[in-house]
């Protein structure tokens, strides 16, 4: 025996569940996009930590740099220098010229040195400039004129701002008229 089996065709879709489905579908892809955008911004936001903790150790560093802690050591080797540069006048004023060459490339190298931190030495003087230099008293040498200046300590500058100021002498004549 032979059933016959009836079957109804499908209902069609009504139209609320079009809706509903577009509906869903409109949830889940809002829902995956709210996803990875949180993700981003949780991103973004350990990036923006990580930028502020490599800031403020930068500006720690520079803060370091600048305090007055640091200032003696760089006082020294500039002293240094300051009587590297007077031992070379003097050797070359007695001819010892081997002598003063060789103190020459010591003061070289510890320029280079000094200008790797940063920091700008000004060991010749052709004007007096009351921001870098103090005129601290006047020689009587004999072979001066009555425009020469000599250099006792070197200004130093660094990034542009005075680290330490300098110290001068100026020739005075030595047969002053009366």
């Amino acid at each position: 025996m032979r059933r016959v089996v009836r079957r109804e065709p499908s209902p069609a879709p009504a139209p609320e569940s079009d809706a509903l489905r577009t509906g869903l579908a409109l949830i889940e892809r809002t829902a995956r996009a709210q996803t990875k955008l949180a993700f981003e911004l949780e991103a973004l936001a350990e990036e923006t930590k990580t930028g502020f903790a490599k800031l403020s150790t930068a500006i720690e560093a520079l803060a370091g740099e600048r305090s007055d802690a640091s200032k003696p050591e760089w006082d020294e080797v500039l002293d240094a220098m300051d009587v590297l540069d007077r031992a070379i006048e003097q050797r070359s004023a007695v001819g010892d010229g081997e002598v003063a060459a060789g103190l020459s490339g010591v003061v070289r190298r510890l320029g280079r040195f000094v200008a790797a931190a940063g920091i700008e030495r000004i060991a010749s003087v052709h004007e007096i400039d009351g921001a870098l230099f103090r005129v601290i008293g006047t020689t009587r040498e004999a072979n001066s004129s009555l425009q020469s200046i000599r250099v006792v300590r070197a200004a130093a500058k660094r990034h542009g701002q005075l680290l330490r100021e300098g110290e001068i002498l100026v020739a005075s004549d030595p047969n002053p008229i009366q």
